[in-house]
């Protein structure tokens, strides 16, 4: 049998590559994804991604490492970072070599990462897939995911004004997000962050509004017409899922209250429980324990990972302190 790098061609994303790349990943995951799933994720035609392939002689898929483009922010400045997401390797008869993967992801980073281009990745692996990222991709150390968790039946009680509770969460759709102030909003909160994704109105539709065939609601908390702060819901496995959050940080009561709303609505919908990931904002971090919430190390083991390219960017340091949702992840 001749070396495996005789039988396989390593090469970007080609148009039409989709349909084969989609099947792939649903018969590595056990899913049945649309292709117009794949195409709100990835957006090639926005150049909202990189991908790299492993192909045979035939241009059949052997690995798949893919990487979706965000906007990070460190300091106040902006950057250009990348999330992999979907990645695999298909088993095929003489093509066991477990080289293929890594050096898959290898020509990905000689291809794609510089200072100019991709100049920050991370992601969220889990403990396999973080120890082969760490011996043969210079992954790093890593942190530790941690699950934030509050049961419905809570008895805790909170002196709650009436108003609030004739505010209802509302499905998020492009209506319901008020672009002006969605921005104003993140242009306050970004100081607060040392290091965030971009949580800005075009992250809302471009994450949440726009996707097909998923269902979110948006709780934004209002003072008049201002913005002080918004959560993203889905309810998954009769928990409702906090997928992502802002505040400001002006006034603890508009994080109170929505943190109110968010419980009234899980209880509406039957939930036993509301999950959600936070860090990076010890404010925050502060009123929800204040109100009952627990955290624990994530039960699957999920770790964050960064890997810089640019010499103003120390990677162990932004994951430290990145501000991290369950929305900075392609899992919700």
């Amino acid at each position: 049998m001749n070396d495996y790098r005789e039988q396989v061609t390593f090469r970007p994303y080609q148009a039409g590559d989709e349909t084969q790349i989609n099947d792939g990943f649903n018969k590595i995951f056990g899913l049945h994804r649309p292709l117009e799933e794949w195409h709100w994720k990835f957006q090639p035609n926005r150049n909202d991604c990189w991908i790299m392939l492993a192909v045979d002689d035939h241009d059949d898929i052997i690995a798949h490492y893919a990487v979706i483009r965000q906007k990070l922010q460190v300091r106040g400045k902006l950057y250009t970072a990348g999330q992999p997401v979907d990645v695999y390797r298909l088993r095929r008869p003489g093509f066991d070599k477990k080289g293929i993967f890594p050096k898959t992801v290898q020509t990905f980073f000689d291809t794609y990462c510089s200072a100019k281009t991709i100049q920050f990745m991370f992601g969220f692996p889990g403990e396999d897939a973080l120890r082969v990222g760490q011996r043969y991709n210079d992954y790093g150390d890593e942190v530790r995911i941690r699950l934030w968790q509050k049961p419905t039946s809570s008895k805790r009680r909170f002196q709650i004004p009436l108003s609030w509770r004739k505010i209802k969460p509302v499905r998020l759709t492009n209506d319901v997000i008020d672009h002006d102030e969605a921005n104003k909003l993140w242009q306050r909160a970004m100081p607060r962050y040392w290091a965030s994704l971009v949580r800005d109105a075009n992250w809302l539709k471009r994450r949440y509004s726009s996707r097909p065939s998923t269902e979110y609601y948006l709780v934004p908390i209002k003072n008049g017409t201002t913005w002080h702060a918004w959560a993203v819901l889905k309810f998954v496995e009769q928990k409702i899922k906090m997928i992502d959050l802002l505040w400001d940080g002006e006034d603890q009561s508009s994080l109170e209250k929505l943190e109110f709303l968010v419980m009234q609505f899980a209880q509406s919908m039957h939930a036993t429980h509301v999950e959600m990931w936070l860090s990076g904002d010890p404010l925050a971090e502060d009123v929800f324990q204040q109100r009952g919430w627990q955290s624990d190390e994530h039960p699957l083991l999920l770790y964050l990972v960064g890997k810089s390219w640019h010499p103003e960017l120390n990677s162990m340091a932004i994951i430290e302190r990145l501000y991290l949702t369950m929305g900075d992840t392609d899992l919700y």
